[in-house]
């Protein structure tokens, strides 16, 4: 029966001493060894062909209940097999569709653009390096789990799945009491299946859906999506106006000056907007009630060609808030909170710079936790006095983490190094602020704030402001 198929000794033999253990004893010895027996089996034909077989093993026994003899049902199930293969890739697609629809064509084309560079990134770095490096390791992490980040705001859950197992591999290289090998061929491997689940996911969205680049309002170098209700706005300001009237051609002006002004850009909402909507099932997935986000944007809205990497930051931020900030519902009534959560952002500009603060009402930082992780690791003297904003500084080192669990949202020490690398890459910056004043407690509340160059912002207000400017400027000429 079993010859030529795809059962090994090992198997065969196992097969072997369930029947010898059932044969001549009672049929509770068949219910007990029956999962030991093969269900199924593929077996080559003399034609060339491989069959699917079905296994259905049943005990005969005598009026004592002891068994006499097994029999064996086989039944060719191949072509069922591939139907049901068929099926299920069919289902898979229709879902993957699902997901990409949920997404717009600007968001996906942006997402895969970002994904495809990190993954010719790890590309470059594996084959640049035929042994393992810390620094090497460290890089090819941090832009999988940006990768994973992405698809997770997305919801493209094969995808995520598959990038998940090969982070894994990068978490257990940055082991040191790991036995995990660097592996050049295999790594390119992984990389591969991630570059055609991501290559499947483009070509659907290409092919079957039809919706081929960003579309126009990605183009803002030569295109621009304006709001119909805004144009018309604007022409019946012009229809309206006096040609005798100074004042309302000056208001009329001033009104076209700001509304140019602010095309090509987004507000801190609509740029992070996938990052938003994916926080609700994270929460459910943690076990916590979703969080409220509050946003001040103070008037100021950002470029709309820096909205990705502010996707890239905030999607670490905005996850460690609900994953690490937050506590759960049950805990935040006991404490007198409310049960959900409040992350608030503010945006701004200062010193030079777009500053954007995140800030969270959980418990603030761990800085006890913090501070037990860096002695573990040996960073730190465990008798040595460090002030809490250095024991803070820690939380951006490589490979640092408080996490207790291992999961595909936390625990893999990756996150606030990850977000530093981003930002220095903008030329930014980004610091945490204490703010309150229990020095030396064991948490603080703090802000996350982050720096990028002036230029990012735009203020909403400005054009109002110079308009009146020149305004005063031709009264004082005239």
């Amino acid at each position: 029966m079993f010859g030529g198929t795809d059962i090994n000794s090992d198997e065969l033999s196992q097969i072997e001493a369930a029947l010898q253990a059932c044969i001549g004893e009672d049929s509770m010895n068949f219910e007990f060894n029956q999962h030991l027996l093969v269900n199924e089996i593929a077996k080559p034909m003399a034609d060339g062909r491989v069959k699917t077989l079905d296994l259905s093993w049943s005990a005969i026994t005598d009026e004592h209940d002891v068994v006499l003899r097994l029999m064996l049902c086989v039944r060719d199930v191949t072509e069922l097999r591939a139907l049901a293969a068929e099926a299920g890739e069919q289902k898979r697609r229709l879902e993957m569709i699902g997901e990409i629809l949920a997404v717009s064509q600007e968001k996906f084309h942006h997402f895969v653009e970002s994904a495809t560079g990190f993954i010719s990134e790890n590309e470059r770095i594996i084959r640049q390096h035929h042994e393992p490096s810390h620094e090497a390791v460290a890089e090819l992490f941090r832009n999988m789990h940006t990768v994973k980040g992405n698809a997770r705001t997305y919801s493209l859950q094969h995808l995520t799945g598959i990038v998940h197992e090969t982070e894994q591999r990068y978490d257990a290289l940055r082991r040191a009491d790991n036995s995990e090998t660097w592996d050049q061929q295999l790594l390119i491997e992984d990389l591969q299946r991630v570059k055609a689940a991501l290559e499947t996911y483009a070509t659907i969205n290409e092919v079957s859906l039809g919706r081929k680049g960003p579309g126009q309002s990605g183009a803002v170098d030569r295109y621009l999506m304006v709001d119909r209700e805004l144009i018309q706005k604007q022409l019946d300001l012009l229809e309206s106006a006096d040609p005798a009237d100074r004042d309302a051609l000056v208001s009329m002006r001033e009104s076209l000056q700001r509304e140019l002004r602010l095309l090509g850009t987004e507000s801190i909402y609509e740029a992070l907007a996938g990052v938003f909507e994916s926080l609700p099932s994270l929460a459910a997935e943690l076990g916590k009630a979703a969080p409220v986000v509050s946003i001040d944007n103070n008037g100021y809205r950002v470029r709309s060609e820096v909205s990705h990497t502010l996707r890239n930051v905030f999607t670490h931020l905005l996850r460690n808030s609900v994953d690490h900030g937050i506590e759960p519902a049950a805990e935040r009534v006991a404490n007198g909170k409310d049960a959900a959560g409040v992350i608030e952002l503010e945006v701004g500009v200062d010193h030079h710079a777009l500053q954007i603060t995140i800030s969270d009402d959980g418990r603030g930082l761990a800085l006890a936790k913090i501070r037990a992780a860096a002695i573990e690791r040996g960073w730190i003297d465990a008798d040595a006095a460090h002030s809490d904003e250095a024991i803070a500084e820690l939380i951006f080192r490589s490979g640092f983490s408080t996490a207790q669990s291992v999961s595909e949202i936390s625990g893999r020490g990756v996150g606030m190094d990850a977000v530093r690398d981003f930002v220095r890459r903008e030329h930014g910056r980004i610091e945490l602020r204490f703010t309150d004043d229990r020095r030396g407690a064991e948490y603080r509340r703090f802000q996350t704030v982050v720096s990028f160059p002036e230029d990012w912002a735009v203020d909403s207000l400005d054009a109002s402001a110079e308009a009146a400017r020149e305004r005063d400027a031709d009264a004082v000429a005239g």
